[in-house]
């Protein structure tokens, strides 16, 4: 039996009721994919594709403007978290270098109180003065980063 032209029979009516629920269920697969932010669903494909829609006023504004401003937004607020981050880990290091210096001065300067230079090495005679002076030096510096290094020295 045919259906009359310009009517639809149930069968037609449940083939657009699927194919309305694939395109709602697609749709909202691809913008999760697209724009990283899941589109509101509704709560009942099958009943809101059924109900005629109501007549409005004013033109319904699309959702897609607000995930662009939710995505600018968010896109927006990684950027100001990665900045933080980044100025931390700038502040973290420049910290670090600076109590790298002080403890670098606080050893040259108890090196200074700790190392006494023989006299005879102010102006050494010959090379094996030059020698000893040298080899004083080398001996008393070690003497020193152990003692440093123990805490024994400040």
């Amino acid at each position: 039996m045919r259906t009359p032209p310009g009517q639809f029979s149930p069968q037609h009516a449940l083939v657009a009721l699927i194919g309305a629920a694939a395109i709602v269920y697609i749709a909202s697969g691809v913008s999760d994919r697209v724009f990283g932010v899941p589109q509101e669903r509704l709560s009942t494909p099958v009943a809101a594709a059924s109900a005629p829609a109501p007549v409005q006023s004013e033109p319904v504004a699309t959702p897609e403007p607000e995930l662009q401003r939710r995505m600018r937004q968010r896109i927006a607020e990684e950027q100001e978290v990665r900045a933080q981050r980044a100025a931390a880990v700038r502040q973290a290091q420049a910290e670090e270098a600076a109590a790298q210096q002080e403890q670098e001065a606080a050893r040259e300067t108890a090196w200074k109180r700790y190392y006494k230079r023989p006299a005879k090495c102010s102006s050494p005679a010959d090379d094996r003065a030059f020698v000893e002076c040298g080899n004083h030096y080398l001996r008393a510096r070690e003497r020193f980063e152990q003692d440093y290094a123990a805490g024994k020295i400040k």
